[in-house]
């Protein structure tokens, strides 16, 4: 029994890391969300929180990751399990199947303290629900929330209790230290209780859309909270309809701003 569980345990892990790959893909043609992908969320929330004793993630039972697949193969690309901002406000705020929708992205990040240069381990940015979403008080400080996402909002991040330990000793004085990220101090101002490593990370910052900090801008992966009762079949029929209709508006692709002028430039 247990190699059984061990075994399933890794291929839950290899799924979960795979959702961080294949971001450059152009976005053509048409497609359809495919929520089997889903299904193995719903799954994997369940098992994670039996095998390794997670904290209690706010019904997790319910929750759900989803992608799109390129039905009709145009462009050479299958599918991605990544989303711009555009799609994911779209995603959120449209549909009728989810409580609610967040978005999260793997960075890592290096540091200077004045004395050697720290490299940090898998972190992530995170959309501004996503800590009211999963539901989990901070061990100690705050956790993020939307307002750390508005524009000219003082730059935060939250850390979990694993690594806090182990690069800071534990010590609680460090909290409201700052840290140079992407060339700006950026504010500790939480550490999450022991068990909690949503996303494998050791870290969170919240989503910046003014690029004043870390942003989704280059995609992010999405997980909903399905509504009570509600199966994965009439999820995928209501996600379908607002991805078709993005499609239609934005027959090119939803791209970031950004991204659509380093193409432009390059093609110059």
């Amino acid at each position: 029994m247990r190699t059984y569980l061990d075994g399933l345990a890794s291929d839950f892990r290899y799924a979960f890391r795979s959702l961080r790959k294949d971001r450059r893909v152009a976005l053509t043609a048409v497609f359809a969300l495919a929520l089997g992908i889903g299904a193995s969320a719903v799954v994997f929330s369940v098992v994670y929180n039996a095998i390794f004793e997670a904290l209690p993630y706010r019904n997790f039972q319910r929750l759900v990751v989803f992608g799109i697949r390129n039905l009709a193969n145009a462009g050479g690309w299958k599918g991605r399990n990544y989303f711009f901002p555009p799609e994911f406000r779209s995603f959120r705020e449209e549909n009728h199947v989810f409580e609610d929708v967040i978005a999260y992205e793997g960075i890592r990040l290096q540091y200077n303290d004045g004395k050697a240069i720290h490299y940090w381990p898998m972190g992530a940015t995170v959309s501004g629900n996503t800590f009211a979403f999963l539901g989990v008080a901070p061990y100690i400080g705050r956790s993020i929330t939307e307002e750390d996402t508005k524009p000219g909002a003082p730059l935060v991040f939250v850390m979990n209790y694993r690594f806090w330990q182990s690069e800071f000793g534990g010590d609680p004085k460090i909290l409201g230290s700052s840290f140079i990220f992407y060339g700006k101090p950026t504010v500790l101002v939480g550490i999450m209780p022991q068990g909690f490593n949503a996303f494998e990370a050791s870290y969170w910052l919240p989503d910046h859309g003014d690029e004043e900090g870390p942003s989704l801008h280059g995609g992010g992966q999405l997980m909903g909270r399905l509504k009570a009762g509600v199966r994965l079949k009439t999820a995928g029929a209501d996600l379908d309809a607002i991805a078709h209709r993005l499609q239609k508006e934005n027959p090119k692709g939803i791209f970031p701003e950004k991204i659509c002028h380093r193409s432009a430039d390059a093609a110059r």
